[in-house]
């Protein structure tokens, strides 16, 4: 896990968009995604709640996407740093059903190619 300060370098194309993730208790929202992973952004007053998993380097989590069901998932962390009142959590997202990859990759692809997605 990479912390405060450090550049991330990415080697797939992210999508600005707006999901739910519920991890715990809180619910947050994605800054954007990409097929292998995700930008969490966590209110400061609530990062507390998950400060010690997001250290740990973990984190057990549900997906929201349009027209399907919440998909479960474990989040890696990568990286994870404040931006204002704001913390950004890099995350590389893994789903362990085979269904819920094939919804994952059939959303992002709708998104690489512009189409416009339903809210989730």
């Amino acid at each position: 896990m990479t912390t405060a300060g450090h550049v991330e370098h990415r080697s797939e194309s992210r999508y600005r968009h707006l999901l739910q993730v519920r991890v715990g208790n809180l619910e947050l929202t994605t800054a954007n995604v990409s097929l292998h992973g995700m930008q969490l952004v966590c209110p400061q007053l609530r990062f507390k709640g998950i400060r010690a998993d997001v250290e740990g380097g973990q984190l057990a989590a549900q997906v929201a996407v349009p027209k399907s069901a919440p998909l479960d998932a474990t989040l890696a962390v990568r990286y994870w740093s404040q931006s204002g009142d704001e913390f950004l959590i890099g995350v590389r997202i893994a789903l362990t059903d085979p269904g819920a990859q094939g919804l994952w990759t059939a959303h992002i692809d709708k998104l690489s190619k512009g189409v416009r997605l339903a809210p989730g």
